[in-house]
């Protein structure tokens, strides 16, 4: 699947936000400032594809809070964090895919990771959009679209 975030990434220290511009859900909060961020019609400010927190454009350039881990959000004990992650790709041309070849054990309380098996053309054929709307809120390697295996 195509996605913006990082499935995967190697470290052994905290892990990072991971922000992209725009498309922040209405009544957006800044958790830097705590005022509202996202109200204006362009694609602007900022939301950790993770934990999904959102920040100003301005509030994102300040340095002192930077350092702060993300958390993954209200969803973490459900979610595989890219850091304990490896995957590989295998394949050849056009038939190549991401394999998952190790999961490390976070350092997260009853972490039970949700893995979700679905089928796009099912549920009315809203299966695409629910497939979707998962990858965003999880790891997408954890929702696998069957009709692509």
């Amino acid at each position: 699947s195509n996605t913006c975030k990082p499935l995967a990434i190697k470290t052994d220290s905290h892990m990072s936000h991971s922000w992209i511009r725009g498309k922040l859900p209405l009544s957006s909060e800044c958790f830097k400032c705590l005022s509202p961020c996202g109200n204006v019609p362009t694609l602007a400010d900022f939301q950790c594809v993770w934990c999904q927190k959102t920040v100003h454009e301005e509030c994102v350039q300040e340095s002192d809070w930077k350092e702060t881990s993300c958390t993954l959000g209200p969803h973490q004990r459900i979610i595989i964090p890219p850091n304990c992650l490896t995957v590989q790709e295998e394949g050849w041309r056009a038939k190549k895919s991401l394999v998952v070849k190790q999961v490390n054990l976070p350092n997260i309380d009853s972490w039970r990771p949700l893995l979700v098996f679905a089928n796009p053309r099912s549920g009315g054929k809203d299966g695409e959009e629910v497939i979707s709307m998962l990858r965003r809120l999880l790891n997408p390697v954890q929702v696998v679209d069957i009709l692509e295996t």
